[in-house]
């Protein structure tokens, strides 16, 4: 009998297995509250709490599971940057590798329900303490929208900006539609743009809401196609495109000069320019000022903020975890890209409640064609929620 059978065998590996599968969801869901809490607690103790879980559940799959020594090595070299650096954060660009490495030795279905519900309990009741208490309603603020050229009061829900109560929904919407069964999709739509409609007339939060109307549109259309592969043409466009995406990042400062653009940007590439100009993207561990400052651009912040070295890391990675299914499903390509646009305008590309839910079709597709560990998720399928059915 070799390691890994005797590993299997081991009669803690089932509390081990449903262990990993409460905390990693939950820790996923809790990230966006760090924002929410840090005039209690600084939001780097949150998020250095948080991270430890998840390399609390490396450690317990690996009670059942052979760990690679690539994961080692990740897991080492960000722990290695971030005691050096003491800042939590960085980890960020690792947590890829490792959050596959987790869902490959998980039940997929119980994952994704509990990560929708712990995230969907977490909203509800800090939008209910905004609106009962008046929660972080010191986050609300009046703004001037150019293209109606007038002023609007945005509501921030309880979050530290209303673009984040807006991009918290999208976050769990977007999944919610996408791994839901064919049957339940359909029954979702309306709550779903019920709810999104409200969250934007309080919010004001323009791209999350277009990017959900348009998850919408593409579940109306495709709704049987979702779970069914696309061209090998399309998986290898699809591969590169956070490569594409990340120039074309660079490429929209070029549109500071267009009074046009600008404004319809809400000013966006002059805040580009302005930050390229202040900061370089070869510091070797970025500038921690950015972390936190106003970018709206998840790939500008993710090469001023950790340096172009961890920033590129990243981006491989990302390019990596496309290619480890044999095919590429619908779903992943819609989940990708609508991840891939808001992270052009805000601030998610290390959004690990964002990237949960790409590295969650990564890895359903990689079971659903090819069929590997049916011994460790069994009841896993190509339909998540399953059970909702």
């Amino acid at each position: 009998m070799n390691q890994n059978n005797r590993r299997r065998s081991f009669p803690t590996n089932r509390l081990a297995q449903r262990l990993t599968e409460l905390i990693l969801p939950s820790a996923a869901a809790l990230f966006p509250i760090t924002a929410v809490l840090n005039k209690i607690v600084p939001s780097a103790i949150l998020e250095g709490l948080l991270l430890m879980l998840i390399l609390l559940s490396v450690l317990l799959v690996a009670t059942y599971a052979q760990l690679s020594l690539s994961i080692c090595l990740l897991g080492v070299l960000g722990t290695i940057i971030v005691a050096v650096t003491q800042r939590p954060n960085l980890f960020a660009v690792f947590l890829i590798p490792l959050v596959a490495f987790i869902l490959n030795w998980t039940d997929l279905s119980i994952v994704t329900r509990r990560f929708l519900t712990i995230s969907l309990v977490i909203y509800t009741v800090i939008i209910l303490l905004y609106y009962t208490i008046g929660f972080g309603n010191d986050s609300d603020y009046i703004s001037w929208r150019s293209y109606s050229e007038e002023f609007v009061y945005r509501k921030a829900l309880g979050f530290s900006h209303p673009n984040r109560a807006m991009m918290y929904w999208e976050a769990i919407a977007v999944p919610l539609l996408m791994f839901s069964s064919i049957k339940w999709r359909i029954k979702l739509l309306p709550l779903v743009i019920a709810i999104s409609v409200f969250l934007y007339t309080e919010t004001d939060s323009r791209t999350s809401f277009v990017l959900i109307m348009i998850c919408v549109v593409f579940v109306v259309i495709g709704n049987k196609r979702i779970e069914q592969p696309v061209s090998k043409t399309v998986r290898g466009w699809v591969c590169v495109t956070p490569a594409v995406f990340a120039l074309f990042a660079f490429a929209l400062p070029a549109f500071a000069d267009n009074a046009k653009v600008n404004a319809m940007l809400s000013g966006r590439p002059t805040i580009y320019l302005n930050l390229l100009n202040d900061y370089s993207i070869l510091a070797p561990f970025g500038t921690k000022a950015v972390e936190n400052g106003i970018v709206d651009n998840g790939f500008i912040q993710l090469f001023l903020a950790k340096g172009a070295t961890l920033a590129i890391l990243y981006i491989t990675l990302l390019m990596r975890l496309l290619t480890m299914a044999p095919k590429m499903s619908f779903r992943t390509v819609a989940i990708l890209g609508l991840f891939l646009v808001l992270a052009l305008f805000e601030t998610t590309l290390l959004s690990i409640v964002h990237l949960f839910s790409v590295i969650l079709a990564c890895e359903f597709d990689r079971r659903a064609f090819s069929g590997t560990n049916p011994e460790v998720h069994s009841n896993s399928s190509k339909t998540p929620l399953k059970r909702l059915n």
